[in-house]
């Protein structure tokens, strides 16, 4: 699943290419994308406008429409949008085109079929948006605020850094990463936290994030800032996807184990329970 870097990535790819230009057709060959409007008035309410800024709240990509109305995405396990030149090829799971006036298309690509499409006209009336935090990047993102939230809470640290209505945008890969570079062990309780690890965790949550927004994100599986071009952040990775192999730190071996359904990524040296 893209996660706060490759959602951000994705933004400022699509804000360079696709802004200030009319959208002259849309076709929807798979209706069950939209949530909470019909095929027509998708189509009829999007056609003839333009995307005037495309920004994000959390994982949600909010697309500004000239009209005034914002189309609001998520690409949950496996969506993507790709530009094409020139004429529209015949690639599979292309479920939602936007044809443009400069003989381009916006597609939406989804092999999974989980994305997610609204369109409103104030964001507060989705109840999707209202639930999510405040982002791990914003400055109000402090230890008073992570504090407030965890130090309280039975459950494990890992698994509240991907509690959306805690912080949003931190997903299950920079989870991991997160706590590998502030040496806390996941299945730490947020109520058994010290003040320092509270400091440390949004100081390396910030630092983590920049540096895969640097590198465009991360690409595991599929994730792709174009056909043609990936991310980079997966050459940085210091525990994600290395089970069994050293640490860089200490040689120790890496572990993987599950929680909550997902793997968690650790060295059990260096994030030992102190």
């Amino acid at each position: 699943m893209p996660e706060l870097p490759e959602v951000q990535t994705i933004i400022n790819f699509l804000n360079k290419n696709i802004n200030n230009i009319e959208i002259t057709n849309v076709f929807v060959k798979n209706k069950k994308f939209l949530k909470n409007i019909n095929e027509n008035d998708f189509e009829n309410k999007i056609k003839n406008n333009h995307f005037k800024n495309i920004y994000r709240i959390g994982k949600y990509l909010i697309f500004d429409l000239s009209n005034n109305l914002k189309m609001v995405v998520h690409l949950r396990m496996e969506g993507k949008f790709f530009i094409d030149e020139n004429n529209l090829e015949k690639r599979k799971h292309d479920y939602i085109i936007f044809e443009l006036k400069n003989k381009k298309f916006l597609c939406y690509n989804d092999s999974r079929q989980f994305g997610t499409f609204h369109v409103v006209d104030e964001l507060d009336n989705l109840k999707e948006i209202k639930k999510i935090a405040i982002d791990p990047l914003d400055e109000k993102f402090d230890f008073d605020f992570l504090n407030s939230k965890i130090n309280k809470s039975k459950k494990n640290i890992k698994s509240l850094l991907l509690e959306q209505t805690i912080v949003s945008g931190i997903g299950n890969i920079y989870a991991s990463e997160i706590l590998f570079d502030c040496k806390i062990n996941p299945f730490l309780r947020g109520c058994d936290l010290k003040i320092g690890d509270i400091k440390n965790i949004v100081k390396s949550s910030k630092k983590i994030l920049n540096l895969a927004l640097e590198n465009h994100g991360t690409t595991i599986h599929s994730y792709k800032i174009t056909k043609d071009e990936q991310g980079n952040f997966q050459k940085f990775l210091k525990v994600v996807s290395r089970e069994n192999k050293k640490c860089f730190n200490c040689n120790n071996l890496i572990k993987r184990i599950k929680q909550q359904s997902r793997s968690t990524f650790y060295c059990s040296n260096c994030q030992n329970v102190k």
